[in-house]
């Protein structure tokens, strides 16, 4: 069986975000979380002789161990530019900052129509994200229950959804009510976004939303983002009123999905989610997911070390050793197998030596693990610690 190692590197300051996003404390707790959501994409249902690999020091790297098919590493290497964006753009909203944002929609929609005029209003909620604004708007603006059920009885409707990027889910809402005025009404969106909407579409008569979302496209891509843009349009089925990069906006309830585009194969392929289950509800798995299995690599201080280019974790009791510039993976079994745990948990050669010759009494223990550690330190695998005392062994 052929192994090999691909890398998902992460930069620091994209961690630091994410991290400061979702309260965690460190950047291996970030990258952990990180690796948690991508262990539940469909791909490892395709390629289950994996394993991820969380290593945090020298650098943060999530690497992916294992047999792949040539589709499975084209669908890696097509994600790991976005996972970067995506984290470096996260904007999650707790439960009370949705309510908080929440009463700022409700309070729009006072001013603007009044409390009387709202009365005689119906509402609908895009699903799924949007029923749940819509549940809040609810009692802040003291919908009846008639209200919540919108049909073609001829007065306005709002539909409210936590949030819109391009505006595809409204202007499907729009086509069932296409002879009633029509309020968008949003936790977050991007200002360009609600004016396309109300300049192409005369039955709308407002679009709202609790805050703006902040485009990062102009700073990210510069003079290349208008050629982006257009690009993406032709490149994307059904309806959009607008295209950009904005926040990464989440919520314990939703992370929306995107869509990148895929040069070889010319096709739009769903992104890998950034939130694990904990912290959203939507990616949850369901019942019998093969997901991708998670380890952390131990920072190893001892009389020898792995070095910034490897990556290693366990798979059906085999040691497996990435090296990370060529992707180069072995499996290392039985003795050597040993033999590797024994040198990253001991101090010293002899110190090696003394435990291993508990389990392997009268073997030629001293030059068997020389030379696997003189082949491990040429491949670039190992290397002496920085903290050996001169003249140790």
């Amino acid at each position: 069986m052929t192994y090999r190692c691909y890398t998902l590197p992460f930069e620091k300051d994209a961690l630091l975000h994410y991290g400061q996003q979702l309260g965690l404390a460190t950047v291996e707790q970030s990258l952990h979380y990180v690796a948690e959501a991508i262990a539940l994409h469909p791909l490892w249902q395709e390629v289950p002789q994996c394993l991820g690999i969380v290593r945090t020091t020298p650098t943060p790297v999530l690497a992916i161990l294992g047999t792949f098919s040539a589709k499975a590493l084209g669908q890696i290497s097509l994600q790991a530019p976005f996972l970067n964006q995506a984290c470096r753009r996260l904007r999650y909203v707790t439960y009370a900052e949705a309510t908080k944002t929440c009463e700022q929609l409700a309070d729009q929609l006072k001013t603007t129509f009044g409390l009387k005029a709202l009365r005689e209003f119906q509402f609908y909620g895009v699903p799924r994200g949007g029923l749940i604004v819509l549940g809040m708007l609810s009692y802040m603006l003291g919908l009846c229950a008639e209200q919540l059920n919108a049909s073609e009885s001829g007065a306005p409707v709002v539909v409210v959804d936590d949030c819109a990027l391009s505006g595809s889910r409204f202007y499907r809402v729009l086509q069932q009510y296409p002879q009633q005025e029509l309020v968008f009404a949003t936790l977050y969106s991007h200002l360009d976004l609600r004016r396309a909407i109300a300049s192409r579409e005369t039955n709308v008569i407002q679009c709202l939303s609790g805050q703006d979302l902040y485009d990062h496209g102009p700073e990210t891509m510069g003079a290349n983002y208008t050629t982006w843009q257009t690009q993406n349009q032709a490149r994307l089925a059904g309806h959009r009123y607008w295209l950009g990069l904005p926040d990464y906006i989440c919520f314990p309830w939703n992370e929306p999905d995107h869509l990148l585009w895929n040069p070889s194969a010319a096709t739009l392929e769903q992104s890998w989610h950034i939130l694990p289950p904990k912290v959203c509800l939507k990616n949850r798995p369901s019942s019998g997911t093969t997901t991708l299995s998670i380890q952390v690599q131990p920072t190893v201080q001892k009389w020898l070390q792995p070095t910034e280019h490897t990556a290693f974790g366990e798979l059906n009791g085999q040691v497996l050793i990435g090296h990370l510039p060529t992707g180069e993976t072995f499996g290392l079994s039985g003795k050597a197998a040993e033999f590797w745990r024994v040198i990253l948990q001991v101090e010293g050669l002899e110190g090696a030596i003394a435990q291993l010759s508990q389990q392997y009494p009268g073997d030629n223990l001293r030059s068997e693990l020389t030379h696997l550690i003189e082949q491990l330190v040429q491949q670039q695998i190992l290397q002496p610690s920085v903290l050996q005392p001169p003249g140790r062994n």
